[in-house]
Formats: structure tokens, sequence, C-alpha cells
């Protein structure tokens, strides 16, 4: 897992977006940290358990938003039901359909699922089908952040997963804010060591 944390003051008024967003009434207002973690769940029934255990934990109040790779949902009653199930738990999610493969299986599947607390700036989108989500978010500290959840192609390389990367690369540039990646990169490190 990667986590990465910032503070978020939240006594400054918000805008809900496309029903993104917000504050839960009565939840405490003031500074709280705000984590961000990356999870390759494998498929949506270790998805639902993960976010069933976060809502059984105090020590997981600080995670606001998870990239999830490989939910492996398919079927738009499948989305629905999960992202209800998420909902009744107190995250918000995007769950864009993941691929069929060739074999008729299913493979990948990258979203986002955060606190509904958060406060969404720009409403998710893919950006890669089936492997690059993203959205931006909102603290006063530090205004808007880009979170990327991306899942590259196992077993590629750098040459298989160009066109990925040259992707999430120019959507940077257009936007021109700052950034947290994270996901499953299936990559080897790149490190030579020369004599």
């Amino acid at each position: 897992t990667t986590q990465g944390s910032l503070r978020r003051d939240r006594r400054r008024p918000r805008r809900r977006r496309a029903g993104f967003g917000g504050r839960r009434r009565g939840e405490r207002r003031g500074s709280r940290p705000v984590g961000f973690l990356t999870t390759n769940v494998t498929s949506h029934g270790p998805l639902k358990e993960l976010f069933r255990h976060f809502s059984e934990l105090q020590d997981a109040s600080d995670i606001a938003c998870v990239g999830v790779q490989e939910h492996k949902l398919v079927d738009a009653l499948q989305i629905s039901q999960t992202r209800h199930q998420l909902r009744q738990w107190g995250w918000d999610s995007f769950l864009p359909p993941a691929t069929r493969t060739q074999e008729g299986g299913v493979s990948s599947g990258v979203g986002l699922v955060w606190r509904r607390w958060l406060d969404v700036a720009i409403p998710p989108e893919v950006l890669v089908a089936a492997r690059v989500s993203w959205a931006a978010f909102r603290f006063s500290e530090v205004g808007e952040v880009v979170v990327y959840s991306l899942y590259l192609v196992a077993g590629a390389g750098l040459p298989g997963n160009h066109s990925i990367l040259q992707r999430i690369t120019e959507h940077r540039r257009e936007h021109q804010l700052p950034c947290l990646y994270v996901g499953d990169f299936n990559l080897l490190s790149l490190i030579h060591i020369s004599e």
C-alpha cells in the first residue's frame, strides 16, 4: 500500500458538485489528517470486505481516499449494489466497469472510493478504460489535488504501458494541478547498477 497525508480545514463553506463530496450532517468541524491508500483487491468481494472493516475501525478514520485496482465489476447491477453498500458505510465511490477478456473472463477495473465528507473539486472520470480513473479533491491548505488510480498492464513493462503513461502525462499538463498517483504499477524496479 501507498499512503500520503494532508491536513484539511473544514471550516470553510464548500460546494457540492454532481452529488459528490460534502460533509455529513452532525460531523465535527475542524482540521483532521487525511490519508490516501491504494489497494489491489483482485475482485469486488474483498473490496466490500475491506470497507466493511474500515467502517468498524477507529484507526482507519484518517483514510479519506482509496485508489482501487482490479475490482472486476462489469455488470451495472453489481456496480450499483457495491456503490450502495459503500455509501451505507460512509463512502462515495466511482467504479467504472472492468473489461472482459477474449477468453470470457474479467480483468482489471480501476476506481476511487472516498469519505463522503471529502470535498470533490472535479468529479471522477475514466482517463483510460479499465486502467486509469481520476478525480480532484479540494483541501484548504493546498487547494485542489488530482488523484489518479491506475492499474498498468502486467508483464508488459514500460514499452507495453507507454501509451497509458503518455496519456496520464498529457492529462497532467492539461490541468497543471498537484497530483498523487496510486495504483498497481506491475513494473519491476528500473534501477540498474553498473560496475
